[in-house]
């Protein structure tokens, strides 16, 4: 073989020599040499077309009959297989990165190709020289890293070297976290240490894994949390209006309420802060005393009125005891106008008809409420130089290597650790987006998921004015006719302050404080003027 090569070289010879001068001669040599050496020896490094198995380099250039070799690559094993000019070689694995073969002691001396397979795949080849004939390996003057890594030459000082320059396809990416492979639109590449970093990897949810990289954000699991997912259990609550919806004594959402409840029941004469009941309803302290005989304490008011007057007898009589047949009214004071409003149209008091009508509307009450060169022929040569690059005069026209990734969301460049291929059409679905804080991109992708902004909201992040509210047991801690968290609420509001002579079902307050009606007015009854109203009582 060796011998007819030489032949094709003479012959090939011959036509460019008339063409060359002396210094093109040489290099017209090297590349006949070359388009041979490319059918036998030089073959072109194969597609990686299993991307779990590596096989980088030989820890050497040339070796003797009989010599062990040690390979260099990457997740080797047992399952790999070796040929030397089609003769099966046995490959012994060291570890995942290290393995050796032993060159036959019947194999022909000069260059030869090592194919590695696995699983019938091409895991590509590499060249070696056996035996000490190298007197066909061509002159290249040029630095190693522009020379493809499956060709061995001599450098201008003789010396056997192998080209460094990967040529060799990548193959398309097609899983998620990838490296080493082409990224394309469904697999682009993400800039892992900056839209995947810890900050970022917290903006998006556990359940999510990007590029290898597994979000941190989790649900709202705690009341009053910020910074996970607010779900149905744990909603968004507005923390700028929370606390007055909360009674008071009671936390949530990590908030401390201040709504007022409903106070005891008034229990005690003159007592005070208390909800006036019928036992104790509130007193108008203003004018008790003037209605409380002298030597006699109610609602813990001393009375200052005389007594011991005669009876009334006649209607409209003053300066006597109103009796039962004539008792006595304020004119000036219970029939005036904002008096009469309070006497029922029906009745008719000293002459006077009170206008009070009868309800005819129910009343509404109150409530507290409430996110780089290789042999080549000229023929088909220039698809073998790369473009923008110039080989024995031809400028080549095959495609360059693409460049590493190197920006969040590209394309067409080769996917490396920091900018690993994302699965876009499951990992970046919108689905899993709506598990993505907006102020993350990745893959070139925003995430949808947005700060909370709303009461009740879910499927958001909880944030400091949005933080999450555990929905369990939440409505007995919201005043009723408030809603907080989306949760309506159940605990009672307090009653309005006492505002009238009698009232019942509000709070007795200082003016109008509670009386122990059974003791100090019904059995006092016939101490008390009968020109005077307590409690409801006349």
């Amino acid at each position: 073989m060796f011998i007819a090569t030489l032949n094709k070289l003479k012959a090939q010879l011959t036509f460019f020599t008339a063409r060359l001068n002396a210094a093109n001669l040489l290099l017209s040599l090297f590349l006949l040499m070359g388009m041979n050496a490319c059918d036998s020896n030089f073959v072109a490094y194969q597609n990686v077309l299993d991307t779990s198995a590596v096989v980088l380099s030989f820890d050497r250039i040339a070796a003797d009959k009989n010599e062990s070799v040690l390979v260099t690559g990457k997740n080797l094993d047992k399952d790999i297989k070796i040929e030397m000019n089609g003769v099966p070689v046995d490959f012994q694995i060291v570890s995942k990165s290290k393995g050796s073969f032993v060159i036959p002691a019947d194999a022909p001396e000069g260059l030869t190709d090592v194919k590695f397979t696995k699983s019938k795949k091409s895991l590509g080849l590499l060249p070696l020289v056996i035996g000490s004939s190298a007197d066909n390996i061509p002159v290249m003057t040029v630095s190693s890293s522009s020379v493809c890594s499956d060709i061995i030459y001599k450098d201008k000082t003789g010396t056997l070297t192998r080209g460094e320059r990967p040529c060799g396809d990548k193959p398309t990416c097609s899983k998620d976290g990838q490296i080493d492979c082409l990224a394309v639109a469904n697999f682009p590449a993400v800039d892992k240490r900056t839209k995947l970093s810890i900050a970022n990897a917290a903006l998006i949810h556990s359940t999510i894994t990007i590029a290898g990289v597994k979000g941190t954000m989790s649900n709202c699991s705690a009341d009053g949390a910020t910074s996970c997912l607010a779900d149905t259990s744990f909603p968004s609550a507005d923390a700028s209006l929370a606390a007055g919806k909360i009674i008071t004594g009671q936390t949530l959402a990590g908030i401390s309420g201040t709504g007022a409840i409903r106070p005891s029941d008034c229990v005690i004469d003159g007592g005070t802060d208390c909800i006036a009941v019928a036992s104790y309803p509130a007193t108008d302290a203003s004018v008790a005393a003037a209605k409380i005989v002298t030597g006699q304490t109610l609602a813990g008011i001393p009375g200052t009125a005389s007594s011991a007057l005669a009876n009334c007898a006649a209607d409209g009589a003053t300066g006597c005891v109103a009796n039962s047949t004539f008792p006595a009214v304020n004119k000036a004071v219970n029939l005036s106008a904002g008096n009469l409003a309070k006497i029922h149209s029906s009745v008719t008091v000293g002459g006077v008809a009170g206008t009070l009508s009868d309800c005819s509307v129910d009343g509404a009450q109150g409530c507290l409420t409430v996110p780089a060169f290789r042999a080549a022929t000229f023929a088909g040569a220039a698809a073998k130089i790369i473009t923008g690059q110039t080989l024995a005069g031809l400028s080549g026209t095959a495609a360059p290597a693409p460049a590493n990734c190197a920006a969040d969301g590209a394309t067409g460049c080769v996917a490396v650790t920091n900018f690993p291929a994302v699965n876009k059409v499951v990992n970046l679905a919108s689905g899993n987006l709506a598990k993505i804080h907006s102020s993350v991109t990745v893959g070139g992708v925003v995430g949808t998921m947005s700060d909370c902004a709303a009461d009740g909201g879910t499927g958001c992040l909880a944030i400091s004015t949005y933080p999450a509210a555990l929905a369990s047991g939440a409505a007995a801690k919201i005043v009723t006719g408030q809603t907080l968290a989306g949760v309506s609420g159940t605990a009672a509001p307090a009653p309005a302050n006492c505002a009238a002579d009698g009232a019942t079902g509000c709070v007795a307050v200082t003016n109008f404080p509670a009386v122990d009606k059974v003791t100090n007015i019904t059995g006092n009854a016939a101490k008390i003027r009968s020109t005077v109203t307590i409690a409801g009582v006349t």
